[in-house]
């Protein structure tokens, strides 16, 4: 369970609070309009923005201890934050080893991956070479194959 408890920041000295309890294996969706605070409370899960008081907590355990890379989510950014140079196979991978060094499994996990978003026969290609919605589909993939338990999809 996520349990977000008076979780405060501050945002240009204006303080932005959040309260929120989501159980296990939910699928929570935030609304709101522009400028509402809806990333920003992502970005305080995932570690990025840091709070100045209350309480974060993933089934028991204080999150706000833990610095991004020990958090057990991942984020998936409004822009696709792939780099150009590297294959889809390639940019996948880094969500499993950021130096690439990757197993046969990891291959493995890559291609279940690209096919589970509908791009099976795609890792060789470049970014350049994917329209906009299969450049957002690699970079899910990327998320998946890190499978931690929550998923943040800005």
């Amino acid at each position: 369970m996520l349990e977000i408890d008076t979780l405060r920041f501050l945002y240009d000295g204006f303080p932005m609070d959040y309260s929120l309890a989501a159980p296990t294996g939910s699928c929570v969706a935030l609304i709101g309009p522009s400028g509402g605070g809806k990333t920003t409370l992502l970005h305080l899960v995932a570690g990025f923005n840091q709070a100045v008081s209350g309480r974060l907590y993933f089934n028991g355990r204080d999150l706000l201890a833990l610095p991004p890379e020990d958090r057990p989510c991942t984020m998936l950014f409004q822009e696709h934050n792939l780099f150009p140079h590297l294959t889809c196979t390639q940019n996948i991978g880094l969500g499993l080893n950021p130096g690439l060094k990757l197993t046969s499994e990891d291959h493995r996990a890559i291609q279940e991956a690209l096919t589970r978003v509908g791009l099976a026969g795609f890792g060789d290609r470049l970014p350049r070479q994917l329209s906009g919605g299969q450049r957002q589909r690699v970079s899910l993939a990327r998320s998946l194959v890190r499978r931690r338990p929550l998923l943040l999809l800005d």
